[in-house]
């Protein structure tokens, strides 16, 4: 028992009415009272008022027995009250052990809950340093092992997602090499690259288990039971490996400088935070369709494959669209045009207008003449014009080209 709660129970057993017990001697002193009161006011009226008229005396011994009764009575009504007094007494103090008791057993369960969730931390501590430790085995078994604890001790316990998430990026930022080619009989060359395939897979799975485990579910409302809402995701510098977040949802995401080879896919991904792919690096085929930014989205510096393999098509942008993605992307249907000129479109239209060939615009811009013709398309669809001339035109009639040529970086 607390402190507090002694304090407390001492107020009360202080604030209860004593109860005294009422003796067998203090009931017989009682009644012989009452007798000796009776007899002696019968003598007295007797002789001060009885003489020797029969009817007077008869008066006086109905006058001194009715004295007697009252006198009874009123002892009786003085027991009654006693023993109202007694009742509410036992009442009170009945009162005052069942608050003890409920304060007992209200202290015995926060005992026992705090009991519980001391052993129940010690046990997800237990289970986390395990599976945390298994990751570090140089056996690749133990480490998918590991990956899949860790899974099972975040799907079990929300309140460790985030920090099992922290742990599963922390591992796919550590160094690693894509394994090439299976080398010849070389023993040694043999075994590196085994390890290597199998420091893949393991790779993968930590990528499957975020990928799985971040799709709400087609009904927003009520995602799936196994969707871990709000985490942010910091794959700064990895290596991934086929990476996939197709229907997923990731608060903040920081990609900088990470690498991407094989087949990498934001399909219909949401990122509800700030997103930064600032200098990321996609060596293969890339796909952003149908993603949505809802908040600040870096590219600068970002490097993509060629854009017959890149695709933002109907990406959407809240805020303005980076420069590094207007060359690859096709807006939703229904979006405005008027107010996702970017400065690269503008300066293609620019050119184009005076009357440079795609190779000029490319050497002149520093860029690709594939890159340079997929904005012309681009442009061309979002106009929904037929030729470049009619393209030139529309977009002068929207206010897109400068009454005078810009001067841009190559001219400068």
């Amino acid at each position: 028992m607390t402190r507090g709660g002694d304090d407390l129970a001492g107020t009360e057993t202080n604030d209860a009415v004593p109860y005294t017990v009422l003796s067998r001697k203090a009931i017989a002193l009682w009644a012989a009272a009452v007798g000796v009161v009776g007899v002696g006011m019968a003598t007295w009226l007797l002789l001060a008022y009885g003489g020797d008229d029969s009817s007077t005396q008869l008066d006086a011994i109905r006058t001194a027995g009715t004295i007697v009764v009252g006198t009874g009575g009123a002892a009786a009504l003085l027991l009654a009250a006693r023993r109202q007094r007694a009742t509410e007494i036992a009442l009170k103090h009945a009162e005052v052990g069942l608050r003890q008791k409920d304060r007992e057993q209200e202290h015995q369960r926060r005992v026992t809950d705090a009991t519980e969730a001391d052993a129940e931390a010690r046990r997800i501590t237990e289970l986390y340093t395990t599976a945390a430790g298994q990751l570090g085995s140089d056996k690749a078994p133990v480490r998918l092992a590991g990956l899949y604890a860790l899974e099972r001790l975040a799907q079990n316990n929300p309140g460790q997602r985030q920090t099992i998430v922290n742990v599963l990026c922390a591992y796919l930022r550590m160094p690693f090499t894509v394994p090439g080619e299976p080398p010849g009989a070389d023993a040694r060359l043999v075994a590196d690259h085994t390890e290597r395939v199998q420091e893949s897979e393991v790779r993968r799975t930590a990528q499957r288990v975020l990928r799985d485990h971040l799709r709400p579910g087609d009904a927003d409302a009520a995602p799936v039971e196994t969707f871990w809402p709000d985490v942010d995701l910091d794959l700064t510098r990895a290596t991934l490996v086929d990476f996939t977040l197709d229907h997923c949802r990731v608060r903040t995401a920081a990609f900088q400088e990470a690498r991407f080879t094989g087949i990498t896919s934001f399909l219909e991904t949401r990122f509800t935070g700030v997103t930064s792919f600032r200098e990321a690096r996609f060596a293969d085929h890339t796909s952003f369709q149908q993603a949505r930014f809802a908040d600040h989205a870096s590219f600068v510096g970002t490097q993509f494959a060629d854009a017959d393999v890149t695709t933002f098509r109907g990406t959407r942008f809240a805020k303005a669209v980076p420069d590094e993605v207007a060359p690859f992307r096709v807006p939703p249907d229904g979006e405005s045009t008027s107010t996702e000129l970017t400065r690269r479109e503008r300066e293609v239209l620019v050119l184009l207008g005076s009357g440079c060939t795609d190779e000029d615009v490319a050497e002149r811009l520093g860029y690709s003449v594939r890159t340079v013709r997929r904005v012309i398309t681009d442009l061309m669809q979002r106009l929904g014009a037929r030729s470049r001339f009619a393209a030139g035109a529309k977009a002068s009639d929207l206010g897109w080209l400068p009454r005078q040529r810009p001067e841009t970086d190559a001219a400068r």
